[in-house]
C-alpha cells in the first residue's frame, strides 16, 4: 500500500470516528495524540502511537481495540514506562490486512 493510499484509509477512518464521537470526546484528545494522528503517515515504523490516536487511525473505539488485543485480532501494544503504545508499523500492517 502506498503512502497516499494509507492517507486515504486514515482519512476515511478519521471521518467515521469523528461522525460517531462527540465534540467533548474529541476535545479530550491530548496534543500528543493529535500530533500522532496528524503525523501517522510520516512516522517511522518504530514510531509510537497512544491508544486514543490508534482508535482514530483505525476507526475503532478504545474498548474495541482492547477487546481485539485480548482476542489476538489487533496488534499487541508495548509498554513504555507507565504508558501503553503501538508501533506505527504494526498499525500500518493491520490497516493493510483490513483492506
Amino acid at each position: 500500500m502506498q503512502r497516499k493510499d494509507i492517507a486515504a484509509v486514515l482519512l476515511r477512518g478519521y471521518l467515521r470516528e469523528v461522525a460517531r464521537t462527540s465534540y467533548s470526546e474529541l476535545h479530550l484528545m491530548n496534543k500528543q495524540s493529535a500530533a500522532a494522528v496528524a503525523a501517522f503517515t510520516t512516522l517511522p515504523d518504530n514510531g509510537l502511537v497512544p491508544v486514543d490516536a490508534a482508535a482514530v487511525i483505525c476507526a475503532l473505539g478504545i474498548s474495541t481495540i482492547w477487546r481485539r488485543v485480548k482476542d489476538g485480532r489487533f496488534p499487541a501494544p508495548i509498554k513504555v514506562q507507565r504508558s501503553t503504545r503501538w508501533r506505527a508499523g504494526d498499525l500500518r500492517a493491520w490497516l493493510q490486512a483490513q483492506g
